[in-house]
């Protein structure tokens, strides 16, 4: 990730925050009774303060287990003088003169929490959860929950029976439960694990042991796409010797999510196709399934989303997968697009290629292109700014604003206005910014160009503005005029007396090339042109059908066709400045 990406995340951080905190949720509720009640979290909540998850409880004490790595002496009675023990974290209500020694004022996810109320109540906690793997403590008891499907409990025998750390073949390890007395009692195997209970578990050894299924992603904890991820592999293991059927379905009664997932063709290509929920899929035999799936940002209702993903084997295991993803334009209205909304939202630097592969004859009659024997590739550059103005570029160069300081009341040197990466078309402003890039030790700023296309360089920065606007389904066009004495006429031969545009002196201008006109539209396609559909078409990648007719080459008009494709490289939205 450049610097660039680095903060444009950082500024839309807290538009994610703040959206994804509220739709990247689950619900859990307890049923708790009076006296001891050991309970497992698997959600964070986005306001952690204790006093707020549980305010209205009548809480008498409220305890969680710190230590990750020594061992845990195991306590058989709650009333013991366990709470003295330095591992321990604290809370009492504050109206308690015992609470001067609380220690524990958040309450997050992936951790067990020991509650002792004075009479019975219902707990309810709504926050992100997360497929992060928790670290076991060896050789020793350790305090958790396990991720279950409350429909379908599942016993523990048959969740740790493919553990080696908990299981030696028919033999469990020691389990301990709450009972309802408030005494930790020794768990049966035939016994089922409720969900969100917290139970101490004896682990023999290392151990990543998660559950029978198990889900990673390579980094973070979740499908978390943010600005600029494409596409996350989600993997499924199975610890158990038979094959085990699973099911990815959405939380929160939603009819539809905007992601795709990425398959095979009978011909061996890649294609992306809409993930449709629920989704069956089958992991074999102690074995694993990567499942690619991309995120479509163009079907966003609005700048951002998020939503909850529970995938369950049927067996008992249930896993709550996070998403949330974000798309440039986060000052748009989350009421559906309109074309100028939609290019907009695709404001930046685009660069692609387009693939010449008809043209027409100039004699024939329906003058329609007619198809080449072989392709001739065109490299693109188009800026869209905040406004939606699209512009065709034949040269830019990215480069550094550096950030400019002031002072605060106190006198200390403070932050104006950060540093920024800027586009330049202008050679004349290179001079007032810095390198973009390390290169041999030297900052240089990056260049990006084309030599198909040619205009004289403007007061407005050396661009092309074009009509129309950038989106789906939409047309943007240009005219490029290239006049009798331009440098690069075909026509002018500087050294040729026939054609360098001089009379017969030599001392006078008299046109003698002729001028080129090129009409260029650019049609962009719903879909790809290619087939399928790409994971983020119309967001991070567009394409469609690229048209010239070019006037003054032949005595009648030349026409080519062919189509393109364009993909964001850069989410700046202005040029110059």
């Amino acid at each position: 990730m450049n610097r660039f990406s680095i903060l444009r995340a950082l500024l839309l951080g807290l538009v994610l925050a703040a959206f994804g905190a509220r739709a990247q949720q689950a619900t859990r509720t307890f049923d708790l009774k009076a006296g001891w009640n050991a309970i497992w979290l698997d959600v964070t909540p986005s306001d952690t303060s204790i006093e707020t998850i549980f305010k209205g409880l009548p809480l008498e004490s409220a305890w969680s287990h710190q230590s990750r790595l020594g061992s845990v002496d195991f306590i058989q009675d709650p009333g013991e003088t366990l709470w003295n023990k330095d591992e321990w974290l604290v809370h009492v209500p504050t109206n308690r003169i015992e609470s001067l020694n609380n220690t524990l004022f958040h309450v997050t996810g992936a951790r067990a929490y020991i509650l002792r109320l004075t009479a019975a109540a219902q707990l309810s906690v709504t926050g992100r959860p997360s497929i992060r793997s928790r670290p076991w403590t060896p050789n020793s008891y350790n305090l958790r929950g396990f991720p279950v499907d409350a429909t379908v409990l599942s016993t523990f025998q048959d969740f740790f029976r493919t553990s080696p750390a908990h299981s030696r073949g028919p033999q469990l390890e020691k389990i301990y439960q709450l009972d309802a007395s408030g005494e930790w009692r020794l768990a049966r195997s035939t016994d089922r694990i409720g969900r969100g209970n917290a139970y101490w578990v004896f682990t023999r050894g290392a151990s990543e042991f998660e559950g029978p299924l198990a889900l990673e992603v390579l980094t973070g904890d979740g499908l978390d796409y943010g600005l600029q991820l494409d596409e996350i592999t989600l993997t499924f293991k199975n610890a158990d010797s038979t094959p085990r059927p699973v099911t990815l379905r959405e939380t929160g009664g939603s009819s539809g999510i905007p992601l795709s997932i990425a398959g095979v063709s009978q011909s061996g290509a890649i294609g992306w196709s809409d993930l449709v929920l629920p989704y069956p899929l089958t992991v074999p035999a102690r074995g694993s399934v990567n499942l690619r799936l991309g995120v479509r940002r163009s079907a966003f209702p609005g700048s951002t989303y998020a939503t909850v993903v529970e995938v369950v084997d049927g067996a008992g295991t249930s896993c709550l997968v996070p998403v949330s993803a974000a798309r440039l334009g986060a000052g748009l209205s989350p009421q559906l697009q309109s074309p100028n909304n939609d290019a907009v939202a695709n404001a930046g630097l685009w660069m692609g290629v387009a693939t010449i592969a008809g043209v027409n004859e100039a004699t024939a009659v329906d003058r329609l292109p007619k198809p080449t024997r072989s392709g001739f590739n065109l490299r693109l550059l188009i800026h869209v700014d905040a406004a939606g103005q699209s512009r065709l570029l034949k040269e830019v160069i990215q480069l550094w604003k550096p950030g400019t300081y002031t002072n605060d009341v106190d006198g200390n040197s403070v932050v104006d206005l950060p540093g920024k990466y800027v586009l330049i078309t202008d050679d004349r402003l290179v001079p007032q910014f810095q390198g973009s890039d390390l290169l041999d030790g030297h900052l240089v700023g990056r260049r990006f160009s084309t030599i198909g296309f040619d205009f004289p360089p403007g007061s407005e920065g050396n661009f092309l503005p074009l009509s129309g606007l950038f989106a789906a389904s939409q047309i943007i066009s240009g005219s490029i005029t290239l006049d009798s004495n331009f440098p690069t006429n075909p026509f002018k031969h500087k050294y040729h007396p026939d054609h360098d545009n001089l009379d017969a002196r030599y001392t006078g201008f008299s046109a003698e090339a002729y001028g080129v006109v090129r009409n260029i539209d650019l049609e962009f396609s719903p879909t790809p042109v290619s087939g399928g559909l790409g994971p983020d078409y119309g967001y991070r990648v567009i394409g469609g059908t690229y048209r010239e007719t070019l006037r003054g080459l032949h005595k009648a008009d030349l026409m080519v066709q062919g189509t393109f494709q364009l993909k964001r490289i850069s989410g700046i939205d202005v040029l110059n400045q």
